[in-house]
């Protein structure tokens, strides 16, 4: 880089430096926030007006707020890798933070009507906009064909549900299929990273699984976002269960392929497979919803959201934030106890409705502490880290 650019790169705050660092803040003291919100409603405390009432703004911000958040953070973070184009900093940045911001606390206004709306798509155009504009510089036409879709379909189910709301209609079906594109993302990049990062961490070629697997795991998965859209009480029992049950059998032999015993040694690698871990347990029991052996669908959807969404989010921002702010690969020191809170918070959401319905109430309630604790542990271990400069002098 030179001098000049590093001038110009030092008058802006280090917030507004790279993708990541506004949206993994933000996006973790939102989780603290919106679940914060939703055990105080499990508790009997009444919640804000919401747009949509509780349920929906619960269900719809976690998806589209939430994970939406980290999820754009880490594509214009990984774009630059990718592209060795400079990604989106400054102005730019704010701008898109601000279309995020202001879907959040539009909500929270009476009377808002379709108002409602234009925050949020805006900021997934803008999102996709800028997403783009690196790999069409650097002809990367392959990563533009898979993530723009993905992104523009976030938008376009986030904006569903919003307008299933203002219609009065159900929303649910757009926010199942929202889900399943966070997951199937989170299956892409999985497939990337979880090698690479194995590979690196032992000195060892990257255990990858044959290229039919990774393309059959990835259609066996995104087939669940079109059932989903269909809507999980509508699509035949059968079907769904058989669908869900090959999407598992390919995921489970791509972590059997990953998989290394030295991995348990390092907090910054276990984490990773065992938030994966949750994307086939999940398809378990929502095959096991779809025949009437699980009682209930939340069981398998927080499955994914809880602990696949929020422990694979919760792995992969800790160590990217280190990775992009020119730090060792060490973990904060309180990181490892956040992970370990999130996979339990994980287990109690999914453990809980099966247990019955005394412990039902139990599990929502100590899952939302787990998930808070664990969230709250990262926003004060990363701060420091995510609005200080990087520390090789590096722009970003």
């Amino acid at each position: 880089m030179s001098d000049q650019s590093l001038s110009v790169e030092e008058t802006i705050a280090p917030l507004w430096r790279h993708g990541f660092r506004p949206f993994f803040l933000a996006g973790s003291l939102f989780a603290i926030v919106a679940i914060g919100l939703w055990w105080l409603a499990l508790r009997g405390q009444p919640m804000l007006q919401f747009f949509g009432g509780s349920l929906w703004w619960h269900s719809h911000e976690l998806v589209f707020g939430f994970a939406g958040a980290i999820v754009v953070g880490f594509l214009l973070t990984a774009v630059q890798n990718w592209t060795n184009v400079r990604s989106t900093f400054g102005l730019p940045l704010q701008i898109l933070f601000g279309c995020w911001l202001a879907a959040r606390l539009v909500k929270g206004i009476p009377g808002a009507g379709w108002w409602v709306v234009m925050p949020e798509a805006i900021f997934y155009l803008l999102s996709t906009g800028l997403f783009a504009r690196p790999l069409l510089v650097a002809r990367q036409y392959k990563n533009l064909a898979i993530f723009v879709p993905l992104l523009l379909l976030m938008g376009l189910f986030a904006t569903l549900s919003i307008a299933a709301v203002l219609r009065e209609g159900s929303a649910l079906r757009f926010i199942h299929a929202g889900i399943f594109v966070v997951v199937f993302m989170m299956v892409l990049m999985g497939s990337r990273v979880v090698p690479f990062f194995v590979g690196k961490a032992f000195g060892i070629p990257q255990p990858r699984p044959h290229t039919a697997v990774e393309l059959m795991g990835s259609v066996s998965m995104f087939s669940l976002v079109a059932l989903a859209l269909v809507g999980f009480y509508s699509v035949p029992p059968y079907l769904l269960a058989i669908a869900c049950l090959i999407a598992c059998v390919f995921q489970i032999i791509k972590i059997a392929v990953w998989f290394d015993v030295r991995i348990m040694q390092r907090s910054i690698l276990w984490s990773l497979f065992t938030a994966y871990g949750f994307i086939p347990l999940g398809l378990v029991l929502l095959a096991c919803f779809s025949v009437g052996w699980v009682p209930l669908l939340s069981v398998p959807l927080h499955a994914f959201t809880t602990g696949a969404m929020g422990g694979l989010i919760l792995a992969m921002a800790a160590r990217v934030s280190l990775g992009h702010t020119g730090r060792a690969m060490q973990l904060p020191r309180f990181m490892p106890i956040a992970l370990v809170f999130i996979f339990i918070g994980g287990l109690l959401r999914v453990l809980g409705p099966l247990l019955g319905p005394a412990y039902y109430q139990w599990g929502l309630q100590l899952s939302s502490v787990s998930w808070i604790v664990a969230f709250a542990i990262f926003v004060v271990s990363y701060l420091p880290i995510l609005s200080a400069p990087r520390v090789d002098g590096k722009p970003g």
